[in-house]
């Protein structure tokens, strides 16, 4: 079985501002390459600091090397990997 894809941004990116810097690099990056999802992205991240368990986000555990963390979907292809602290 395949693996998708996954955009590489973790909640404690998001969360401390010292790595914020990254997080805002790896969605910069992220929206060069797909500039369409820029509004799903914006929306899925206000979801995300209102509400971790909102039901648009579809919360996931993950599978594989990514066993233990859990996962919100930004589409069908694309998901955010989330680490707890």
């Amino acid at each position: 079985m395949r693996s998708l894809p996954t955009l590489r941004i973790t909640t404690r990116l998001i969360l401390a501002s010292k790595r914020a810097s990254s997080f805002d690099r790896t969605a910069r990056n992220f929206l060069k390459k797909h500039p369409d999802l820029r509004a799903r992205l914006t929306e899925t991240l206000s979801h995300l600091s209102s509400d971790t368990f909102h039901s648009s986000l579809h919360l996931h555990a993950l599978s594989g090397q990514l066993t233990g963390l859990q996962a919100i979907s930004l589409t069908y292809r694309y998901a955010l990997p989330l680490h707890y602290k």
